[in-house]
């Protein structure tokens, strides 16, 4: 995207930044026009769709996707009859979700109306949210990555057209690849602040704390909470890793969230250990959500991050900039 305004941040630590390093080595171009097919002389789109086809076949023949797709189915059966309770209430005038203290108003909320919300009879009502899957051109994790999100969209029935997928380092060829395969791009980068009204699954395998944190702040309701499915790093590692006072200060949403959560791990498998390692399915059951104490739905405060060493996400430099305008 012409003059985008990315801005890259300090790497991470440990397995994730073999993964940045990996990443780095690939070098490109930044997010191009949506309007740029594949005609680039330098990109063989069709060999990019080739290999993407030939990483879904090699997970499908897996036992790691033969108990994947068995946790997901269950736990995103247990999502869906909370959703259908939800809505069975509400048409009863009953809101068994509401929130148990005032709900967070956001500035940019007040700006724009609330879409009505669609029933859930089937999957194909759900909305899907990937970001940072990477350069799935080159980088041989983001392609796994990648072709699992396709095998859970097929699995789940989710319309890949329902499916928005966003990272600041896609090329302009791997933009026309999305789109060729049915995906929605997203070309602003949000920094994970993305607000649902519709039960939505997040797709943020290795994203950086401050995104899942960034999410998080937006959907700060039990409402909204829980409508959300989030496929990505463990919230109980993210603890385990951090001091607390650390994980209070730069991650609170995280950290006040964690009673609310209900994680369950990824299956390890060897052949993809360093594609999915930490990577759990994280949703919020509302009852957890509302034994929350009441305070800590007043939190309302949008991330800075003026005291974090180490992001680990790209910033949108816009909005950085009016911070501190």
């Amino acid at each position: 995207m012409e003059g985008c305004p990315w801005q890259t941040v300090s790497s991470k630590k440990g397995t994730k930044k073999r993964r940045n390093k990996t990443r780095a080595e690939i070098g490109g171009e930044r997010t191009g026009s949506c309007e740029i097919g594949c005609q680039d002389n330098e990109v063989d789109c069709g060999q990019i769709k080739l290999k993407i086809q030939q990483a879904k076949e090699d997970l499908t023949t897996s036992t790691f996707w033969y108990f994947c797709q068995r946790l997901i189915e269950e736990c995103l059966g247990k999502f869906i009859e909370q959703i259908k309770e939800k809505q069975s209430f509400s048409a009863e005038g009953i809101h068994p979700g509401e929130d148990p203290a005032p709900k967070c108003v956001h500035q940019q909320d007040t700006q724009t109306s609330e879409p009505k919300e669609e029933t859930v009879e089937s999957r194909h009502g759900f909305n899907c949210v990937c970001y940072g899957v990477g350069r799935f051109s080159s980088c041989v994790i983001s392609r796994y990555q990648l072709a699992l999100l396709l095998l859970l969209l097929e699995k789940l029935q989710v319309p890949k057209h329902r499916c928005h997928v966003f990272d600041p380092l896609f090329s302009r060829w791997e933009i026309a690849v999305l789109q060729a395969l049915g995906l929605t791009v997203i070309f602003e980068n949000e920094e994970g602040k993305h607000r649902i009204f519709t039960p939505t699954i997040f797709y943020m395998i290795h994203c950086g704390k401050a995104l899942y944190n960034n999410l998080l702040w937006r959907n700060w309701s039990v409402d909204a909470l829980s409508k959300a499915i989030i496929i990505g790093n463990s919230f109980k590692r993210i603890e385990e890793r951090l001091l607390a006072r650390i994980l209070m200060r730069d991650y609170v949403y995280i950290s006040k969230i964690l009673k609310g959560t209900e994680e369950t791990a990824f299956p390890e498998d060897p052949q993809y250990l360093d594609i999915f390692n930490d990577t759990s399915v994280h949703w919020f059951p509302v009852q957890k959500l509302k034994d929350l104490p009441g305070e800590t739905w007043l939190l309302g405060e949008e991330p800075a991050y003026l005291e974090c060493e180490e992001l680990e996400i790209i910033r949108n430099q816009r909005q950085e900039n009016e911070i501190y305008l």
